[in-house]
């Protein structure tokens, strides 16, 4: 899969997988954006066939319930919608 990386202050390695159409998803990237943070993102309705199924596999393996934006911090952290103060205690 392409990973868009945008470039900033690197907090940890943050993944981002979004919806290209979600308001959500683009309010998360935009949290990470202004405060000027590295991140990864991925836009899921985009992708096609294999890559799709292997984004969807991913997304699965770290939550029983997949939602959009699901944001992974450092592999261990799985935030699952739109979490605004969750994602400030990234951003911090």
């Amino acid at each position: 899969m392409n990973w868009i990386k945008v470039e900033g202050q690197d907090k940890g390695e943050i993944q981002v997988y979004a919806l290209s159409t979600c308001i959500w998803c683009r309010r998360a990237k935009e949290m990470f954006e202004s405060a000027q943070v590295a991140f990864s993102y991925i836009y899921v309705d985009r992708l096609e066939g294999e890559e799709r199924s292997e984004a969807m596999a991913e997304m699965e393996s770290l939550t029983s319930d997949v939602a959009f934006p699901l944001i992974v911090y450092n592999r261990e952290t799985v935030i699952k919608g739109f979490q605004e103060d969750a994602l400030k205690g990234i951003i911090r």
